[in-house]
């Protein structure tokens, strides 16, 4: 019963949100703030977040950044994307040690956002593949690959293409 609680939840939250998103200003491409995004997207999935034990770090997330000029909502799902992914990576954590930090600053000329989580970390070897559509290190049980393999594609599309932004990932 409680699995089913938690699902219901989930759904809901998500849906919630989601439905945010069809709203054409956020289909717009005009001048974001990250800062905002970030901590709007992480209000949005508390609930889950909380039933999922993670805890969000967003003390590094400067009050006063530059606009980028992007879709609003290509940041959502970027951040969705990261979001689920650190999910993933801390499933086999016990305790409170789930975190997710991000940070969001200024940097010259542009703004920095840095994304971490106390979860298993990038496979060595796979830094680079890990944007190539259609790859994917999870797996189930039984060794099949699990999802699209296609978030971390889509993300760095987003950022560098939609964004004139650039994406690393490091271990």
């Amino acid at each position: 019963m409680e699995i089913i609680q938690q699902s219901t939840t989930f759904i809901k939250n998500f849906s919630n949100f989601a439905l945010g998103n069809v709203r054409p200003d956020k289909r717009r491409r005009k001048n974001i703030y990250l800062n905002e995004i970030v901590r709007n997207v992480f209000k949005a999935l508390e609930q889950s977040l909380d039933e999922k034990k993670v805890t969000p770090d967003l003390s590094d997330v400067e009050d006063s950044v530059a606009s980028v000029r992007a879709f609003e909502i290509d940041w959502e799902s970027i951040l969705i994307n990261l979001i689920t992914n650190s999910i993933h990576a801390m499933e086999r954590k016990t305790g409170n040690g789930r975190i997710i930090k991000v940070a969001v600053r200024n940097d010259k000329n542009n703004v920095l956002l840095t994304f971490s989580d106390s979860g298993c970390g990038i496979e060595s070897g796979t830094e680079d593949a890990i944007y190539l559509p259609t790859f994917s290190t999870r797996r189930n049980n039984r060794g099949t690959v699990v999802g699209t393999g296609m978030g971390l594609s889509i993300v760095k599309t987003f950022v560098e293409e939609h964004s004139d932004g650039h994406i690393s990932g490091q271990k």
